[in-house]
């Protein structure tokens, strides 16, 4: 028999609850260092990463001016 993930969680989160407090903290702690370990393996040492900047962005300055101008006519 498959357990469906809905099935595994309604099963496991009772049991979380019942956690001290001490004990629910420790796991807020591991899941938030584990996240973060995540994101800094985002970013490959060597590796080229495009990243945009607003030089020579006339196309975007133009269209903020327009809707600036629209606000100030209405």
């Amino acid at each position: 028999m498959t357990v469906t993930y809905a099935e595994w969680l309604n099963e496991f989160l009772p049991s979380l609850s019942s956690l001290k407090r001490h004990e629910k903290l420790f796991l807020i702690q591991y899941f938030a260092s584990d996240l973060a370990r995540e994101e800094t393996q985002l970013l490959q040492a060597n590796m080229e990463y495009p990243v945009w900047s607003p030089y020579d962005a006339t196309g975007a300055a133009d269209t903020l001016m327009n809707t600036l101008n629209q606000n100030d006519a209405a």
